[in-house]
């Protein structure tokens, strides 16, 4: 009785302890956003006047093109599951999961919000959480294998020469950090979590699955970044495809990186900015046009939250 006592308040610890952890990262990012925003308004000297004026020389015609190309890579998105699942799944259903997905990615932290497919799927299509888990690493993989292929083409235009060696030298290091992973995840979460990532890799070794991701994932890419380029023209910067390309793909990069808060605020902006910067496009011409683009993407996503729950709620009815 005892050391039962014992081992309870031994894990009630360990979740305090992880609580106070997750908190204190979640405050680290709120700050370093703030921080951010601050950097941008006080240094740049951007201020509300400025994004308010952005708006209102806006192109209506420009805005609406982004906001196709959004809509048509969401059902882009959704085909990369239809490769993958093995049960067949309303068009419409799927469309608004990735919709509401897209929403809890943007506004929750870590990345929370890339569980909720496999959740509905097994709540809504009876459709096995390893099934779901293994096709979302599969598709995120091919999604990273082409962002970073074209990062790795445009990065010598900010400057940086890439040379095959150090290229070698990254692979070994994401060789060395595979092996370490798979270690720990054979350690400490056994052999369900390796399992998922078997299976995940299996259809990626099919030459038609395979090939059918690639091609949808260039075209997100060429989408998303055609968008780019629609929303940074309406609000007045005019940006290459090819730069545009290189933002969009190091701006994807860095949202992997745990450190943004709800929405990116401050931190996608800032390194954006940066990025724009080396590009040869000054910071005060730059930062208004991408804090007005933020607010922009900021309330579509939201209304596509919303639309998609509305489509979900709709298609598990019927």
């Amino acid at each position: 009785m005892r050391g039962h006592s014992l081992k309870t308040n031994l894990v009630n610890s360990s979740i305090s302890h992880w609580d106070w952890l997750n908190l204190f990262k979640l405050m680290g990012q709120f700050t370093l956003g703030v921080v951010l925003l601050w950097w941008i308004v006080e240094w740049i000297n951007v201020d509300s006047a400025r994004i308010t004026r952005a708006f209102g020389q806006a192109s209506f015609t420009l805005l609406s093109l982004a906001l196709i190309c959004f809509a048509v890579s969401i059902v882009l998105k959704s085909f990369q599951y239809f490769v993958l699942l093995p049960s067949p799944i309303p068009s419409g259903y799927m469309v608004g999961v990735i919709l509401s997905q897209y929403a809890l990615l943007t506004f929750l932290p870590w990345r929370i919000g890339e569980i909720s497919v496999p959740v509905w799927l097994r709540q809504d299509q009876k459709i096995p959480i390893v099934n779901s888990v293994s096709s979302l690493i599969a598709i995120r993989s091919v999604d990273l294998l082409i962002v970073s292929i074209v990062a790795m083409m445009g990065i010598r235009k900010l400057g940086f020469e890439v040379s095959f060696a150090r290229i070698a030298v990254g692979i070994g290091i994401i060789g060395v950090l595979g092996c370490a992973a798979e270690f720990v995840v054979r350690r400490f979460w056994g052999q369900t979590m390796l399992k998922t990532v078997v299976t995940a890799i299996k259809p990626l070794g099919n030459p038609l699955h395979f090939g059918q991701l690639v091609l949808l994932s260039i075209a997100i890419f060429v989408l998303s970044t055609v968008q780019s380029m629609f929303v940074l023209r309406a609000f007045g910067l005019a940006v290459s495809l090819t730069e545009i390309a290189l933002l969009n793909a190091l701006s994807l990069l860095a949202t992997l990186l745990p450190i943004h808060p709800p929405g990116g605020w401050g931190t996608i902006d800032s390194i954006q900015i940066v990025v724009l910067h080396y590009l040869g496009y000054q910071p005060e011409r730059s930062a208004p046009v991408i804090l007005a683009a933020h607010c922009f993407y900021t309330l579509l996503v939201l209304l596509g939250g919303i639309v998609g729950w509305i489509i979900r709620g709709r298609s598990i009815r019927q």
